[in-house]
């Protein structure tokens, strides 16, 4: 069956033709030739009866009579048509009177027909005479000619047979011609369709009949495929542009700073490996400039994060500009950025790059319709001659951009192994600030104020200290601007020193009835700082402690400041005192108090007033 399956079509067509026909064929013959001799056959055998009749009706008035002569003459005559070969009669008793023909000179019995060639019939019949059996009649009759008609019969049919069966064949190749060469033909169509791809080819149309119309669906399935083909590869090719997009922002983004375009610190690792690659190859060396823009946290700080983005935008874009085309300018993040800059051949190179940059970041930049005045300070290390990696280059920069900070600000300088020596303790410092936050190493110390006058204590001042391990009780003089630097010195004037002086204040009110006002000092950064008010506020509040009780001091290089930005932050600066309090209490104090309820003995922390004297109120 599975050899049946394999065949091509045509073959199959052509077998399933000539089977049919063969068996349709040996269907009609063997009925033909099986009818003919039956139809022969009985003939035969009614002739044969019909002689046999008139034979034993003579036989009989023979036997009456006795007249055994009579006998063999009707014997021989009888047995002259019809194949019948040999007569015999028997008496009453049934033995023989005559036979015909005689077997060896004497009258014997004739064998039973299984002694004869199966061709050869036994007929017996009785001889009646009026009513009475007087005798029997027996006669073998040949059927040889019915033998050689069938022979003659089988012939013929076996030749119209064979003849039938070239005709079957040359039909069924004809039959196959015509319907399996369309199959063929979309069989090839398709295996070509499926080895090349092309959906543009199409299958030949010759008729109009279910070949035809297998045909004309074939091609419309290819054309479908085709359309498909091309929309899903014209969708293939848009998703491809798509994607590819797509990556190319997400490389941009994942390589470039998304505020101001600028490279970052991944593309910034790429271009060094490539950068110190070079240089390697060409036996040259390259400069890293770490730049930090000046005074940038006080107008973030004063200004809001909005004004702050944009003026890191332009400095970005000035910076930039103020590059040659090879240089690579990166931001670090915050207002610190890094420029790579290759084929250094001297000092005098770096000086004049960074001296560009001093002079287009001096003036005025316009953001967010505010006129800001801003610097930078730059710090440069060399490759190799300063590090052999990126981190060790940006950390020797770092420290060189910080002298230069310490030097006055808005200058260049570049690394010295001593500064790293000097720098050293400075940083440790930076680091170790905020884990002393943590493990609450900064304490508070209370310095008494008294009226000589009057011999009372009126308040005292909170002065921070540093309990450090190592170095032991450091004054803040030590760690403040370190602090600032690092950006703790919100969290300590805030949290560790004005909300803690303000707890104890409140204690000494509550557990031992003394009204003890305290003095605080806040850095002048802060009197820039638009949360100050919403801090304090929110410190009292929290101790319950009376505005009356709390004194904010300030140094007077405050007032230096352009007083518009006091204005802004919510702070506002008034004189206070004068003559009434002649030099009882040292100079530079700022103090709390009402901003219309002098008399009342109510007071409200959010103003604050200039004083030449501390003195306490009500």
């Amino acid at each position: 069956m599975k050899r049946l399956h394999d065949i091509n079509i045509s073959a199959k067509l052509t077998l399933i033709t000539v089977a049919s026909a063969t068996a349709a064929l040996l269907c009609v013959l063997v009925a033909f030739v099986v009818q003919d001799l039956r139809l022969i056959k009985k003939i035969k055998a009614e002739q044969v009866e019909m002689q046999l009749a008139i034979l034993s009706g003579n036989l009989a008035n023979a036997l009456v009579q006795n007249d055994l002569h009579t006998v063999d003459y009707l014997l021989i005559n009888g047995t002259s048509a019809h194949g019948i070969v040999a007569v015999t009669v028997y008496d009453r008793q049934g033995a023989v009177l005559s036979q015909y023909p005689v077997v060896a000179g004497r009258l014997t019995p004739i064998p039973s027909p299984e002694g004869f060639d199966f061709s050869v019939v036994s007929y017996r019949r009785p001889i009646d005479w009026r009513g009475s059996q007087v005798g029997t009649l027996e006669a073998q009759v040949s059927y040889a000619d019915i033998e050689l008609r069938s022979v003659y019969m089988g012939t013929y049919s076996a030749l119209a047979f064979l003849f039938a069966l070239a005709i079957a064949a040359l039909v069924a190749w004809l039959v196959q011609k015509i319907v399996s060469q369309p199959v063929l033909q979309l069989h090839r169509l398709s295996r070509e369709v499926m080895e090349t791809g092309n959906y543009s080819l199409r299958a030949q149309i010759n008729g109009r009949d279910e070949l035809g119309q297998l045909g004309e669906a074939f091609n419309r399935m290819l054309s479908q495929i085709e359309q498909r083909d091309l929309m899903m590869e014209r969708q293939v090719s848009q998703r491809t542009r798509e994607l590819q997009k797509l990556a190319d922002e997400f490389r941009y983004r994942a390589l470039h700073d998304p505020l101001t375009g600028l490279p970052n610190r991944a593309l910034l690792n790429e271009e060094f490996n490539r950068a110190a690659a070079h240089a390697k190859r060409a036996g040259k060396q390259f400069a890293v400039l770490l730049l930090d823009l000046d005074n940038f946290k006080g107008i973030n700080d004063n200004h809001g994060h909005d004004v702050g983005d944009e003026l890191l935008k332009l400095a970005a874009a000035r910076i930039r500009g103020a590059l040659r085309g090879e240089d690579i300018v990166c931001r670090l993040g915050g207002d610190e950025f890094i420029v790579l800059v290759e084929s250094v051949q001297s000092l005098q190179q770096i000086e004049t790059i960074a001296q560009g940059l001093l002079q287009a970041l001096q003036g005025e930049l316009q953001a967010a319709n505010r006129a800001l005045n801003i610097g930078v300070s730059i710090g440069a290390s060399i490759y190799p001659q300063h590090g052999q990696d990126l981190d060790e280059l940006k950390r020797n920069a770092d420290v060189a951009m910080y002298c230069a900070k310490e030097a006055g600000k808005n200058r260049l300088m570049i690394y010295e192994p001593v500064m790293g020596k000097a720098n050293l303790n400075k940083l440790a410092l930076q680091g170790e600030i905020k884990m002393a936050l943590q493990r609450r190493e900064l304490e508070l110390h209370f310095q008494p104020q008294l009226d000589v006058a009057q011999n009372r204590l009126v308040g005292c001042e909170v002065l921070v200290r540093w309990r450090h391990r190592k170095h032991g009780l450091l004054m803040p003089a030590d760690f403040l601007g370190f602090a600032e630097e690092s950006g703790t010195l919100r969290s300590i004037d805030y949290h560790q020193v004005l909300r803690e002086a303000c707890r104890q204040c409140q204690k000494w009110r509550l557990d031992d009835s003394l009204e003890i006002p305290v003095a605080v000092n806040i850095a002048n950064v802060h009197f820039q700082d638009l949360e100050l008010l919403d801090e304090v506020r929110t410190i009292l509040r929290e101790t319950q402690l009376p505005p009356a009780m709390l004194t904010i001091e300030l140094s007077e290089t405050v007032l230096l400041d352009d007083s518009s930005r006091s204005a802004g932050s919510g702070v506002r600066i008034a004189p206070y005192g004068g003559k009434n309090h002649p030099g009882r209490f040292r100079r530079g104090a700022v103090r709390s108090i009402p901003p219309a309820h002098h008399s009342s003995g109510q007071y409200q922390a959010g103003s604050v007033a200039l004083s030449q004297h501390r003195a306490r109120s009500g």
